[in-house]
């Protein structure tokens, strides 16, 4: 809910009282503008036609673990970028390349770890 203000304020700020003037120019908490959270980025994308395979990584207390998520990118017929998660039968074959080569990747980096080495950060 916006601060109000009194009428006291308000008429002294009228008369000229710079006290009122700068107390009539503070932000209220709920004007306050806060900047957005960050949003995670995948690690790594891996795209097929239409079908995008993104990869993520977690930290967990003894190793990362890695996601995959699959979405379907298309133009819809003004240009917008549309995203889902379901695929036609045009799709399917675009869909097993981009999983099989997620699962390649992530397999990759866990050798990778496994031997010693860093892996993406």
């Amino acid at each position: 809910m916006p601060k109000q203000r009194s009428g006291k304020a308000e008429g002294a700020a009228a008369n000229g009282s710079a006290a009122a003037t700068v107390e009539a120019l503070q932000p209220t908490p709920e004007l306050a503008i806060v900047a957005p959270e960050p949003q995670p980025k995948p690690i790594h994308t891996i795209r097929y036609g239409d079908v995008r395979g993104s990869i993520w990584k977690s930290e967990s207390l003894d190793k990362p673990t890695f996601t995959v998520t699959v979405d379907h990118y298309r133009r819809d017929k003004a240009g917008n970028e549309e995203v889902s998660q379901t695929f036609g039968s045009a799709e399917l074959h675009y869909l097993a390349k981009a999983v099989i080569e997620c699962q390649k990747w992530v397999e990759w980096q866990e050798r990778r770890l496994a031997e010693g080495g860093r892996g993406v950060t």
